[in-house]
């Protein structure tokens, strides 16, 4: 699944994914996961893959969302994209969304963007356990290692943490 405060980047995301000749995907998240975005977030929030939380999110309705995502049976994968521009962000959201995806067993990864602290905003993801990319590129790659790598443990049958397939295998 999808991720991201503005909706610019929800869209060249999707179609980074879907340009990955069939390796990923975007998941079809449940009813029950959009009624809990909805909840959660504005009411104008796009709720469906990829979820559009607008640039007046804040870090509660961001944190509630990702959590709502990675509950989601469909969803192996997220990619977050992770910066603290619209106003309702504070510093503290890198802090809140490592510990989102710190409490899932599902990966997450995230695209860093910050202008000049890009670095650091990258850095202390991944000092939190998470992984950071600086580009959408680099992100969706990351993710297409993790699906092949998802394949490769399911045809070996072993069953290990982040062993995610793919954002979502076979959906549409």
């Amino acid at each position: 699944a999808v991720l991201t405060p503005p909706g610019g980047y929800a869209v060249m995301a999707a179609d980074a994914i879907e340009s990955t000749q069939g390796e990923l995907h975007l998941a079809k998240l449940s009813e029950q996961t959009r009624e809990d975005i909805r909840r959660d977030s504005l009411e104008f929030a796009a709720v469906s893959n990829p979820v559009d939380l607008t640039a007046s999110v804040t870090d509660d309705m961001f944190a509630a969302s990702l959590r709502h995502v990675l509950a989601d049976p469909a969803v192996d994968l997220a990619l977050v994209m992770c910066f603290c521009a619209p106003p309702g962000l504070s510093e503290d959201l890198p802090d809140r969304l490592a510990a989102e995806a710190g409490a899932s067993d599902k990966p997450v990864v995230f695209v860093a963007m910050h202008g000049e602290n890009t670095v650091a905003l990258c850095r202390r993801l991944t000092e939190a356990g998470s992984a950071a990319y600086p580009s959408l590129r680099q992100a969706v790659g990351a993710c297409r290692l993790l699906a092949r790598r998802g394949r490769w443990l399911k045809r070996l049958k072993v069953s290990l943490p982040h062993q995610a397939a793919c954002v979502s295998e076979g959906s549409d």
